[in-house]
């Protein structure tokens, strides 16, 4: 099973795209425009954004170089929801 190794994630005003390569394949990183995650962005937001980069690194992707530094505004942005009672949220059982 490979890992999807993601070196940046950008957002453009025509959809986000990332910088990443399977773990199994030798070719260098590649910037591509990913469909799912400018969907989301366009219907939720940044918030809807983070949410899918948390889930997409909890299944089956892993971050490298720039986009560490992403990670860590992603990571504040979760806790301030997590933190704050009034923003309804789901929160699996």
């Amino acid at each position: 099973m490979s890992t999807e190794l993601i070196n940046r994630i950008t957002v453009k005003k025509d959809g986000v795209y990332l910088s990443s390569h399977s773990s199994n394949d030798t070719a260098p990183f590649h910037a591509w425009r990913c469909k799912s995650l400018s969907e989301i962005y366009a219907a939720e937001g940044q918030a809807g954004l983070d949410r899918e980069i948390v889930c997409m690194l909890y299944e089956y992707a892993q971050l490298r170089g720039q986009s560490l530094k992403a990670l860590t505004v992603i990571a504040m942005r979760l806790k301030v929801l997590l933190l704050t009672p009034s923003i309804k949220i789901y929160r699996p059982n």
